[in-house]
């Protein structure tokens, strides 16, 4: 499978993955679920410097 599709199949499309007490934590979460969808596809984003949801652990 390409890495096209398996980010596509892992992308959470318009959910809010970012939730705490059942409310979402940000209004817009587009840089988060490409996020969920990069980590649950298997590719790290650990090195790449970038900001992180402080709700959750690094993936």
């Amino acid at each position: 499978m390409s890495i096209f599709h398996r980010l596509w199949d892992n992308h959470p499309g318009t959910g809010k993955p970012c939730e705490v007490d059942g409310k979402p934590s940000f209004e817009n979460q587009c840089a988060i679920r490409m996020g969920v969808a990069f980590t649950k596809s298997g590719i790290s984003i650990k090195s790449w410097g970038l900001r992180h949801c402080w709700h959750h652990d690094k993936a």
